[in-house]
C-alpha cells in the first residue's frame, strides 16, 4: 500500500510503461470501483493546500476500513457534522485555523460519504498529512487500465489509462495545472498526491517516484480496484 509520499511523485505523458519487463496488472474490475456507500472508491481532486498532521499517524500500513452507509440516526448526524466542518465553502479562507485543529481520524465517519462537488479537508491514508482539496473532477469509472513496471531510470512506476471522456477531462486539467498537485482520493483519504509535470493530452499517464516493486504494484491495484 502506498500513501502520500514525502517526495512528490511526477506525472508525465507516456506511451508505455518504461523498462523491459512486462507490466504487472492492468485489469480493471468494475464491480470493485464503487464502495458500499454507492460512491466511486477513487476520485481525483486538485490540491489547494497541504500541511503536516498533528498527533500520531493513525496507521503504518494498509488502507482505511471499507466505508458503509450510516446505520443509525446518530451515525447520520456524524456524517452531517463532518460535512459541515470539513466541506464548508469558508475553508478556503480559513484553512490555517482548520489545519491547526483537525485531527486525522482512524475511522472516518465521512469515508465514502463526502460531497464530491464541495471542498474537502482530509488526511492521507496514514494520517501524516492534511490536505484541503477542491471539488472532484474525475473518478475511477473513467480509468481503463492500471499497471506497474520498472522505470528506465530505476525503481518502479505506475501507468494508468483513461476512457475517451476521461482522457479529455484529464488532458484539460493537466494542461491548466502544470506544477500543481493532484490528489488521488481513495474512500475519502489521500492515497497519493503527485505533482503534474506537463499536459497529458493522450490520457496515458505515468506516476513515478521512489517506489519499490511492491509499492508500485499495490498502488496500481488500488487505482484499479483489484
Amino acid at each position: 500500500m502506498v500513501g502520500a509520499l514525502a517526495v512528490l511523485l511526477v506525472l508525465a505523458g507516456c506511451g508505455s510503461v518504461a523498462g523491459t519487463a512486462k507490466p504487472e496488472g492492468g485489469r480493471i474490475d468494475p464491480s470493485r470501483q464503487v464502495s458500499a456507500t454507492g460512491a466511486p472508491k477513487l476520485v481525483f481532486r486538485p490540491v489547494l493546500q497541504v500541511g503536516s498532521a498533528s498527533g500520531t499517524p493513525v496507521r503504518t500500513s494498509g488502507l482505511p476500513p471499507e466505508p458503509t452507509k450510516p446505520a443509525t440516526p446518530e451515525a447520520e448526524k456524524d456524517v452531517t457534522r463532518e460535512r459541515s466542518a470539513r466541506q464548508s465553502p469558508t475553508l478556503a479562507a480559513g484553512a490555517a485555523a482548520a489545519f491547526a485543529t483537525f485531527r486525522c481520524p482512524e475511522h472516518d465517519p465521512l469515508a465514502g460519504l463526502d460531497d464530491p462537488t464541495a471542498l474537502l479537508l482530509v488526511c492521507d491514508v496514514k494520517g501524516e498529512s492534511v490536505y484541503l482539496l477542491g471539488p472532484a473532477f474525475l473518478d475511477n469509472r473513467q480509468i481503463t487500465s492500471s499497471s506497474s513496471g520498472p522505470a528506465e531510470s530505476g525503481g518502479f512506476v505506475v501507468t494508468i489509462g483513461f476512457t475517451e471522456q476521461g482522457t479529455k477531462t484529464w488532458g484539460e486539467f493537466t494542461a491548466a495545472n502544470v506544477g500543481n498537485q493532484v490528489a488521488l482520493v481513495y474512500n475519502t483519504a489521500v492515497l497519493s498526491a503527485p505533482s503534474i509535470n506537463g499536459a497529458i493530452p493522450d490520457g496515458v499517464t505515468e506516476i513515478s517516484g521512489r517506489f519499490t516493486q511492491s509499492e508500485a504494484r499495490d498502488l496500481a491495484d488500488q487505482i484499479a480496484g483489484r
